[in-house]
């Protein structure tokens, strides 16, 4: 089962917020990137629809940035009355996949932004969607495999 993007988004914050982790619009989007890539690899479905685009500073789903850009780098649960974070029991991911995106953002707390993007943009699958600008769920499957 795959979800709406923001949906995901909004589960990773408000988990966030629980476990008082910081995250950066830039974090979450990274996140985002390595969520998708678990799902495609070992779960062989989508975890999300939305496109992951290649940009300078890393990937990149609009409809995320499109909600949470306008907050810059700084963490977004500072602007947490602004967000509309839904309780994580109330989310409509499956709890299966909750626990999925609850050990994937444990592991990934403790790196930044940057270091998260410096892993990514080593990686050949980054590096072969540079010139498509986008990268497909299909080749983050063959080369996380």
């Amino acid at each position: 089962m795959s979800y709406k993007v923001e949906d995901v988004g909004k589960y990773v914050l408000e988990y966030c917020r629980e476990r008082n982790y910081d995250i950066p619009h830039p974090k979450l989007q990274k996140i985002l990137y390595f969520l998708q890539a678990y799902f495609v690899t070992k779960k062989e479905n989508v975890c999300f629809e939305e496109e992951i685009e290649v940009h300078k500073t890393g990937p990149v789903i609009s409809e995320v940035s499109s909600i949470y850009n306008r907050y810059g780098g700084y963490d977004l649960l500072i602007f947490e009355k602004n967000l509309n974070l839904t309780p994580l029991n109330e989310s409509p991911i499956e709890i299966s996949d909750r626990e999925i995106i609850e050990r994937i953002v444990d592991w990934l707390s403790v790196y930044s932004s940057s270091e998260l993007f410096d892993a990514i943009k080593n990686q050949d699958v980054w590096k072969n969607s540079i010139e498509s600008g986008v990268v497909m769920p299909t080749e983050m499957a063959k080369y996380y495999a």
